[in-house]
């Protein structure tokens, strides 16, 4: 494996680009930042924005760890999904980021059984057909961060965008020293994966243990515990969980219990019904693996460094 050498930008908080955390992160080729938190989105107002806490998730009816009408008198639920729900959504299908691609599904707030549906017409007609299409290119509006402007992240289009497949695998994986800067950790009850930037140095009075080896109790914080090694560039992926399509019903499952985040990479070697994503639970640190694309999961968006 080549290591490859980057410079570290380094930037008081006061200089921090809207909606980004101070931590930097090799990918095989770029540097990037992570946003403050899960991507959420509401309908009645098309307003889209980063979760206030790197560990709110909405989960549904209420049971996640963000705002809800009996917590903070922000409505969220991923069950209500609709064009006209004006509460938060923190699942999506596959590229639906609103831009008309000429599939079927387009839109956040779609809940189409057909994972087909969500492919462009271009693609299912293409003689022969592409191994796989991704959000870069002709497609690369597909990416939520691409196409939409993020209230609380800059507010412009075009600022943010989706990991690939390979990205998250060299994050987790292959970059130098890996092994010692991802964990497993609860937050103020919310379960999720820690992943620390390159040249991480663990603030005086706070403590992190790498690796799983006690589940999600391998390392516990209070928000104040949190905040300190957030402040010092942590990025913590909370299990929000899937939402399925089961006979027309949906479902919220894994809850606090696995971790689903999209990559920006298709997937057609099975037929038109995946997409590449990350996921994790308490006993399986990573696996780049492929969902149906009509299935809700998490995206957590990233801003290249220039």
């Amino acid at each position: 494996m080549a290591i490859i050498a980057f410079s570290v930008e380094t930037v008081s908080a006061a200089e921090l680009p809207d909606g980004a955390l101070p931590g930097v992160f090799s990918t095989g080729s770029r540097q990037v930042r992570f946003s403050i938190g899960n991507l959420q989105y509401c309908a009645a107002t098309d307003t889209w924005r980063f979760a206030p806490r790197q560990y709110a998730i909405v989960g549904e009816d209420g049971t996640g760890n963000v705002g809800h009408p009996t917590r903070d008198g922000v409505k969220s639920d991923n069950l209500m999904v609709s064009q006209t729900y004006d509460g938060w959504i923190d699942l999506f299908g596959w590229g639906t980021s609103g831009w008309q691609s000429g599939a079927k599904v387009t839109q956040p707030w779609d809940t189409d059984d057909d994972p087909t549906h969500y492919v462009p017409q271009i693609i299912i007609d293409s003689v022969p057909r592409p191994d796989h299409y991704n959000m870069e290119y002709d497609f690369v509006n597909l990416d939520w961060g691409v196409y939409n402007p993020i209230s609380n992240g800059g507010n412009r289009r075009g600022m943010w965008r989706t990991l690939t497949r390979e990205e998250w695998r060299y994050i987790l994986q292959e970059r130098p020293n890996y092994e010692n800067l991802r964990g497993q950790a609860t937050i103020n009850g919310s379960h999720g994966m820690v992943l620390l930037p390159d040249n991480w140095e663990t603030p005086w009075g706070a403590s992190f243990d790498p690796g799983y080896g006690l589940g999600w109790d391998t390392n516990e914080y209070s928000y104040a515990e949190w905040k300190v090694l957030e402040d010092a560039g942590a990025v913590f992926l909370p299990c929000a969980g899937c939402r399925t399509i089961q006979n027309h019903n949906l479902h919220v499952e894994n809850l606090n219990t696995a971790g689903h985040y999209w990559s920006s990479s298709s997937f057609l070697g099975g037929g038109l019904t995946c997409a590449f994503d990350l996921y994790f639970n308490s006993f399986i640190p990573e696996m780049y693996t492929y969902d149906m694309r009509c299935w809700g999961e998490s995206v957590r968006l990233v801003m290249d460094i220039r």
